[in-house]
């Protein structure tokens, strides 16, 4: 019996590489070469081309249907769509498709006993689960050349453990690179970490340890017995090292408690080509872990907290008589995330990542998928329906998940193909809430990384590089192509959303990605623009037999597919703008019509229009707003949409004719202190209890530090987001550190030091009560800090008359891209505006430059904060400056 796995993989990749079929109601119809038709019944008809399918296949013959097994309608279609292919050729074809349903079948009957038995979730338990393989691919299992037993032993889906088989190279013959530390140094560590008495097994210290896969292994001794050079400088310990187990591409090896994953060269057949390691391969590993440790690589890491890019810094091999790096013994070592220490108990961390192939894959047995359950409970938690949980659970996986994906590409140069076998979701109460990325053999760079990363790129040739528009294509097929729309559909085949929909508000988070200033835009333009994708051939390549890993022109194995992403004419009208609101909600902005004097435009919120408003002008800079949606009761859209009607239309008052079911006039000036879309922390409001000060000062007991984000705003006349949010020492320290030991930072904040000093500085801060420290950034690109503290409690407390309220702030920008009048006037305004916010009853701003720095006074008139005094502390002579809340908002918020 064929699995429907096997059917799913099979047809849709052969059917997505061609247009010469019909899909009426729910069946596809196939005329073949004899004259006959074929018709094959579907469970769901994917807008994508990604169908489900009932497990039936019906052949017409004249007036006659009847069904027929599915390796005789495979055998008819390979006929009818590939004449030209050898008989040899389609014969041994069809075998491997017959060994691959062997396989499935098989797997997937160890995949149902193990989730009967037990309650499997997390990130090893993902990985042994793709009992179907890859999606698109029309003999994804064939697995040549491993007998059953083999395969039951080493592959994922049995979730077999085995044992790592070391042998010792002398070091002169050691290929590789650690750019860590020393490799020698790391190989025995990890070696006598296994064998505490394996020291004693090496013959001398030039002797170096190296790990091996037992298949690895086998193909090793067969080559050192063939080889009396190799037998000179090689050695094998007969040591073992047991409970490995493999993850879902069979030759990445993983142990709980090790710090690393293997990646071992692999002398088997898995789809299109031999999984052999090369030294090239092998280098783009260490060359990533180089870009990551410099500054714009730390950036990076800090934007994209919640995105994981896991690192290979280490591989080792062994050289071969030529003084070549053999590829049958390369290693690389992969950074394990998910390391346990051995006297740890359990590993919650694992626990919350799945590998995104097997989240899209249908469900094996009756078992209820993954995905269903997250967005059921999405529904539950939110009290929203299937649907709309459906666009929150597709929103949160294009931010958290595809966009990271998309800022490495477009501000840093780096490409990460993410085949979805590459992707591991972290998902916490049933969102997407972070990403997991790995492979770097699939990383490249464009020309972007060269002068982004030139200290690191200057020393030392790229060792994946491709120009931007070359690449554009590949690389869509992997991130849109492979990982994003097998999503959607995998979401669509549920039921409780149509595929279009999820299309559209993709093409709408991708737009808002390119708005965000990117370096290169390059690849958005290219997803929301190309009528086509590239899409590969799997189905051809591997009916043709080609190893796609040594082809000289790979680009004959693509064709073109329609891009259901691309604008369409009606979508690509009008102007749009993206902001973000409290909670983590993003609003878009677009504009039906605009002229002189009047407005249409709609709020769109999780890929639908969730409002409609017009405005226009009644006389001189007053306008009138009226929402045309019916039911609109939330203020953040109201709010939305007064901001975007006095910024547009450049008024200074609203009359708003139909506010939440009444009439509201609101003052430019008014909206700017109060509108509620700005703060994203609740207002320092507590009962006041007073205490007393070491300064000697008397002042209200304060309330806690806030966390996370505490002010967003998207600023009309730069086109850009400003972001505050606290200092979070773990994400934040490198970027703190790094900006401390600036010469001209330094200088002014005299906080230079290592990196234990600031960490030290940072964690006695958080235990501060009277001031905490906050990172802003421009687009998410982080750019300054500030430490925002009380005055009356502050060494500037008794040099005047403070209000009780009174904030000050120290400001720092570390960022040289973000230095100059534009961004300054931005960003002050907005820290400014933030502290008045944050503290309704706070009456000023005040600040302690010192008096001499004329550059710094000045930039901070500019602020509203005016110079009133000079006074002394014991370290600099400082001037007193000070911004009230009235003078701020009348004459210098904007």
């Amino acid at each position: 019996m064929t699995h429907l796995l096997t059917m799913q993989h099979f047809l849709n990749s052969l059917l997505l590489e061609t247009s010469e079929y019909q899909i009426k109601g729910n069946s596809i119809y196939v005329d073949l070469n004899s004259h006959g038709q074929l018709e094959i019944p579907l469970t769901y008809v994917s807008a994508s081309g990604r169908h489900r399918y009932s497990g039936k296949v019906l052949l017409r013959e004249l007036d006659k249907l009847s069904q027929i097994p599915f390796s005789q309608a495979a055998s008819l279609l390979v006929e009818r769509y590939f004449p030209e292919v050898g008989q040899d050729k389609k014969t041994l074809f069809l075998q491997r498709v017959e060994n691959s349903n062997d396989y499935v079948t098989r797997a997937s009957s160890a995949l149902a006993l193990r989730q009967y038995q037990h309650d499997l979730k997390g990130f090893i338990t993902s990985e042994q689960a793709l009992s179907g393989g890859h999606s698109m691919h029309p003999a994804p299992k064939c697995n040549e050349p491993l007998t059953q037993q083999e395969q039951e032993a080493y592959l994922p889906e049995f979730a077999g453990e085995f044992a790592l088989e070391w042998f010792a190279v002398k070091e002169d013959k050691l290929a590789g690179e650690y750019v860590s530390g020393s490799m020698k140094y790391e190989l025995k560590e990890m070696f006598l970490s296994c064998h505490t008495q394996g020291a004693s097994s090496l013959p001398d210290a030039d002797w170096v340890p190296i790990p091996m896969h037992p298949l690895q292994a086998r193909e090793w001794r067969k080559a050192q017995a063939n080889c009396q050079a190799l037998q000179a400088y090689t050695l094998d310990l007969a040591l073992k090292s047991d409970g490995w187990t493999a993850t879902s591409s069979s030759r990445a090896i993983y142990h709980p408690n090790c710090k690393w994953m293997l990646k071992v060269s692999l002398p088997v057949r898995l789809t299109n080509s031999l999984r052999l390691m090369t030294e090239p391969e092998a280098r783009r590993g260490t060359q990533f872990s180089k870009l990551m440790k410099t500054a714009a690589g730390e950036e990076l890491k800090q934007r994209l907290d919640f995105a994981n890019f896991i690192e290979e810094p280490m591989w080792c091999s062994i050289v071969g008589q030529d003084q070549a790096v053999l590829d049958l013994p390369l290693v690389c070592f992969r950074v394990n995330p998910f390391f346990v220490e051995a006297e740890q108990v359990s590993d919650s961390t694992a626990s919350r990542f799945h590998m995104l192939a097997t989240l899209n894959q249908d469900a094996v047995g009756d078992k209820t998928s993954e995905l269903e359950q997250w967005i059921r409970q999405c529904a539950q938690i939110q009290g929203h329906s299937l649907e709309l949980a459906a666009r929150h659970w597709m929103s949160a996986f294009m931010e958290k998940v595809i966009a990271p994906i998309c800022v490495a590409r477009a501000d840093y140069g780096i490409v990460m193909l993410a085949h979805q076998q590459n992707l591991m979701v972290e998902v916490e109460q049933g969102l997407p809430v972070g990403v997991a990325v790995r492979d770097c053999q699939g990383f490249g760079l464009t020309s972007l990384a060269m002068d982004v990363f030139s200290d690191v790129l200057e020393r030392e040739q790229p060792e994946y590089f491709m120009e931007a528009g070359e690449l554009n294509p590949y690389h869509a097929y992997y991130v849109i192509g492979n990982s994003l729309l097998n999503t959607i559909a995998a979401i669509g085949a549920l039921g409780f959303i149509d595929e279009t929909d999820l299309w559209t508000l993709c093409r709408n988070q991708f737009d808002a990605l390119s708005k965000l200033n990117p370096k290169d835009d390059s690849f958005y333009h290219y997803i929301l623009h190309s009528p086509t994708l590239r899409w590969k051939r799997n189905f051809m390549c591997f009916l043709s037999a080609f190893n796609e890993a040594t082809m000289k022109d790979p680009s004959i194995i693509y064709c073109d597919v329609a891009n259901p992403l691309a604008w369409k004419d009606s979508e690509n009208e009008g102007v749009r703008i993206h902001k973000p609101l409290p909670s983590g909600r993003t609003v878009t902005i677009l504009e039906r019509e605009s002229s002189d004097g009047t407005l249409t435009f709609s709020l769109i919120e999780y890929g639908e229009v969730v409002a409609q408003f017009n405005a226009e002008i009644e006389g001189g800079k007053t306008g009138a707003l009226t929402c045309n949606t019916t039911d609109v009761n939330d203020s953040m859209l109201w709010w939305s949409a007064v901001e975007h009607t006095l910024f547009s239309m450049d008024l200074n008052r609203i009359n708003a004719t139909n506010w939440l079911g009444g009439e509201k006039t609101i003052e430019f000036s008014e909206f700017l202190e109060s509108a509620p879309i700005w703060l994203h922390t609740a207002q320092d409001s507590k009962t006041q209890v007073f205490t007393t000060a070491e300064n000697g000062s008397t002042h209200p007991i304060r309330p806690t530090h806030p966390e996370g984000i505490v002010f967003q705003r998207y600023y009309y006349h730069l086109k850009r987001t400003v972001t505050l949010r606290v200092v979070d020492i773990a994400r934040d320290l490198n970027t703190f550190h790094r900006w401390h030991n600036e010469p001209s930072v330094a200088q002014m904040w005299e906080l230079e030091g290592e990196l234990s000093t600031h960490r030290n500085y940072l964690e006695q801060q958080k235990q501060d009560k009277h001031a905490y420290g906050v990172i802003g950034e421009f687009d998410g690109v982080p750019f300054g800090y500030f430490e925002i503290y009380w005055a009356a409690e502050d060494r500037i407390g008794p040099f005047y008359e403070y209000g009780l309220f009174d904030k000050g702030v120290h400001m720092l920008v570390g960022n040289l891209a973000y230095r100059g009048l534009p961004y300054f006037d931005t960003w002050g305004r907005a820290v400014v505006q933030y502290c008045f916010m944050q503290e309704p009853r706070m009456e000023s701003v005040v600040g302690e430059p010192r008096a001499d720095n004329h550059r710094v006074l000045k930039l901070n008139s500019r602020v509203g904060m005016q110079k009133l005094f000079e006074f002394d502390f014991p370290h600099k002579r400082s001037a007193f400056i000070l911004c009230g809340r009235k003078r701020f908002f009348e004459q210098f918020a904007f």
